[in-house]
């Protein structure tokens, strides 16, 4: 059916003679289109995915093989994958407790794990706008199951640039988020939506991560951001989960307060993933630390010219202040991130003497501001507060993009990794 829909998509239009010699395939390919987009229905989808998992499976397993992918067959695949991940019968819910030949995963396997599928049709990106109001759990836990497959299986297979299913969830998460804030504002009790939100982007970061120690030396080079980078180069999986890390920051940066605030542990446990700052932590960035720097800077530009979203709230929040040199671990990514971004805060007094109320609305509510000594005041939980004085933080130019910041992976790193967590918080 595949093969007859693409010879019909990929057949001339203009050509009488081809059209006579070829009469049969070309009623062959309309015959297979039509019955496609037919299949695409959201309503037989919703069905066959809640009640014929194991024949949906079987659907999918004949496109795979099909070889070829036709745009009518990417309809289809795209709206089974978007009725898995939000229909509330869907199997793939069942898939991820496991127990017994009912609930055996063949669903994940042929939508997230098979290579083909995931490459040529990006089943993930099916998932629409008006699916993001209104979240729950459970679609919260089948989009963050989905995903981690879908990066899983773009790892095992080497492809890194096959990801723009990746790429364009970010924005649907910023969605996702603003969602969230809506419900807590009316019902408080949905915070518990955060906490599945954070463990499914723990793994992709963890995933992710891990990928960089396995992989070549030259395929981790090629992952690093340029400048004037190339489309193809940018939609690799690398920048779709930074872009997806950013757009939660942006999704509720607006409303976010402090370290109390809802949203406080996923925005301080991504930044404290991707950016260690105890420990025994390696000189250099991975190609993961520097391209959500880059999109932090990048924020943090938009806010020092009063454009929301106020992502420095949280930027601030969670690097704290410019520490002491002599205990400073200078060269790790953390350092290299938080010198970036004083760097750019060092413009906050020209913003701030322009338009004060609007200033003021950038920073967290553990942080003041004192234009008389240009300094930034940020108050701890125990109460106690550090100063640091933006005028007499000197820090160069910090320029990302240098190769000199990279950072290679030793021996002991790639024998242990750590696995991915259970969907569960």
């Amino acid at each position: 059916m595949c093969r007859a829909a693409v010879f019909l998509e990929r057949a001339p239009s203009d050509d009488a003679f081809y059209s006579f010699t070829h009469d049969a395939d070309l009623r062959d390919g309309e015959c297979a289109v039509a019955l496609l987009r037919l299949m695409a229905d959201p309503s037989f989808c919703e069905t066959i995915v809640s009640k014929c998992s194991w024949d949906s499976a079987e659907l999918l397993v004949g496109i795979s093989k099909g070889g070829n992918a036709p745009l009518a067959a990417e309809l289809f695949v795209r709206e089974i994958g978007r009725q898995a991940i939000r229909a509330e019968r869907s199997a793939l819910t069942r898939e991820m407790e496991f127990g017994g030949l009912r609930e055996a995963p063949v669903l994940t396997a042929a939508l997230f794990s098979d290579e083909v599928i995931v490459r040529a049709y990006s089943p993930i990106s099916g998932i629409r706008y008006d699916d993001l109001r209104g979240v729950r759990v459970d679609f919260i836990r089948s989009l963050s199951h989905a995903s981690e497959q879908t990066i899983l299986t773009l790892n095992n297979c080497g492809d890194y640039w096959s990801g723009h299913g990746i790429y364009e969830l970010a924005e649907k998460y910023e969605w996702i988020c603003h969602d969230i804030v809506d419900q807590i504002k009316v019902d408080p009790g949905k915070k518990h939506l955060i906490s599945y939100l954070r463990i499914g982007v723990r793994n992709y970061i963890k995933l992710v991560q891990n990928s960089f120690v396995a992989m070549n030396e030259e395929i981790r080079r090629a992952l690093y951001a340029v400048e004037y980078e190339a489309l193809t180069r940018k939609f690799n999986v690398v920048q779709g989960v930074a872009e997806l890390v950013v757009r939660i920051m942006c999704g509720n940066a607006n409303n976010f307060s402090n370290f109390d605030d809802p949203f406080w542990s996923i925005n301080y446990g991504m930044m404290d993933q991707i950016f260690p700052r105890f420990g025994n932590i390696p000189v250099g960035m991975n190609p993961l630390q520097q391209r959500v720097a880059i999109l932090l800077i990048a924020e943090m530009k938009e806010n020092m010219k009063g454009r929301f979203p106020a992502v420095s709230k949280i930027i601030l929040a969670t690097i704290g202040p410019i520490g002491d040199d002599d205990k400073r671990k200078i060269g790790t990514a953390f350092e290299i991130l938080k010198d970036a971004i004083y760097k750019e805060l060092g413009s906050y007094k020209i913003f701030y003497q322009e338009d004060p109320e609007r200033a003021q609305r950038f920073l967290p509510g553990n942080v003041r501001y004192s234009i008389e000594h240009d300094t930034l005041f940020h108050r701890y939980r125990n109460g106690l507060e550090r100063a640091t004085e933006l005028a007499r933080v000197h820090v160069g130019a910090v320029n990302l993009y240098d190769p000199s910041l990279r950072r290679d992976y030793s021996i002991y790193e790639q024998r242990h990794r750590e696995p991915p967590e259970p969907l569960e918080p």
